[in-house]
């Protein structure tokens, strides 16, 4: 995308319907961690509705860098749709549930930590589930 002339609408449109860029990553502008799926993405959309922007981010610590590009585009007018605005607002106003744990897609809670300090304090812990040995229990007259 790097080689098309900047002001050739027409180039570009020949290189978006192309399969030359399919499977590559070309409109991953801010790149996240290996552990999660994408950073920020942003790249053009046609539709019967005309063109727009599409906006996205798939990783908790760039939602607030997306929004302030969403604010710069809608700002200079730009056709723009940010992917799952609902959920990105309420995890930037804290009025969200996020996972914490060692899993893919979850937070480490020293990473909450640090990017909010004091928010450990919130954190609602599940119930650790009650163990038994197997042989415990069919002495009690329980079955396994």
């Amino acid at each position: 995308m790097l080689d098309l002339p900047g002001t050739d609408p027409c180039a570009f449109e020949k290189w978006f319907d192309s399969r030359t860029w399919q499977g590559c990553h070309p409109w991953e502008i801010v790149f996240a961690h290996p552990h999660h799926p994408h950073g920020i993405m942003f790249s053009p959309v046609h539709s019967d509705r005309g063109s727009r922007f599409f906006l996205s981010v798939d990783t908790l610590g760039l939602y607030a860098a997306a929004v302030k590009m969403a604010l710069a585009l809608v700002g200079e007018n730009a056709p723009l749709e940010l992917a799952r605005s609902e959920e990105i607002l309420r995890a930037l106003r804290s009025d969200d549930l996020v996972d914490i744990g060692p899993f893919y897609d979850q937070l480490r809670l020293d990473e909450l930590e640090e990017r909010r300090p004091g928010a450990g304090a919130w954190v609602a812990w599940e119930p650790l589930p009650v163990l038994r040995l197997a042989s415990a229990m069919t002495s009690m007259g329980e079955h396994a």
